[in-house]
């Protein structure tokens, strides 16, 4: 139960960012998509 309401109190904080979040999540999979792309470049 405890877990429930927890869960719940989360997702109330976060309901006004979650575009920013993914916004956030996608520019930390491309710049780790770049750093690849420049090693490979290197080697």
């Amino acid at each position: 139960m405890q877990y429930i309401l927890n869960a719940s109190f989360s997702s109330k904080i976060l309901n006004p960012f979650p575009s920013i979040l993914t916004i956030v999540i996608l520019n930390y999979f491309i710049y780790l998509n770049y750093q690849k792309v420049i090693f490979r470049k290197t080697t």
